[in-house]
């Protein structure tokens, strides 16, 4: 039977739509045809975060796991059109952050920065971090000074370096 859907992420130019269950499973939908184009699995720990990486040209899924490590998945094979030939494979993962415990858990939680491709992390974490994908290494990292776990982060697509976070006892912080 099918499993409980937990993330979904559209494709902000193609008609695909990400979907990840509660086992894990991740989908690629083709929404007008409304047919699965690619399925894989992520992993064995809770998938708590999905990203398009690079959508405006050879597209990348990021997923991240409770454990904070990022799985960076490519070969979607979105660019060929039909969707005959797809070697899903990880082309690149890291640990994005150090998880601590918290009375509430979020896991990873992500957003990504197309304007200067960077991805922010948070989470389960003390502190928010920014990626530089392109060069795959941390660019800075900002304590959160808070005892809760971030829920959310977002970035605003015109200023890239504005981040917020929302956090399980309802604080919000902009960084």
């Amino acid at each position: 039977g099918a499993e409980m859907t937990s993330i979904t992420r559209f494709h902000p130019f193609e008609s695909v739509l990400a979907v990840v269950d509660e086992r894990n499973g991740v989908s690629l939908w083709d929404f007008h045809e409304g047919a699965a184009v690619a399925r894989w699995n992520n992993g064995d720990l809770r998938t708590t975060s999905i990203e398009w990486v690079n959508a405006h040209a050879s597209s990348l899924l990021l997923a991240g796991d409770v454990d904070g490590v990022v799985r960076v998945w490519g070969g979607l094979g979105l660019e060929q059109g039909p969707y005959e030939e797809r070697s899903v494979r990880v082309v690149s993962a890291f640990r994005a952050i150090d998880v601590v415990s918290f009375q509430k858990s979020a896991g990873l939680v992500c957003a990504w920065s197309p304007r200067e491709a960077h991805l922010y992390c948070a989470g389960d974490a003390n502190s928010l971090v920014s990626w530089d994908l392109e060069r795959e290494r941390s660019v800075r990292a900002m304590a959160t000074d808070t005892d809760a776990c971030a829920t959310v982060v977002t970035t605003l697509p015109l200023q890239p370096h504005r981040v917020t976070l929302g956090f399980a006892d309802g604080q919000l912080k902009v960084f």
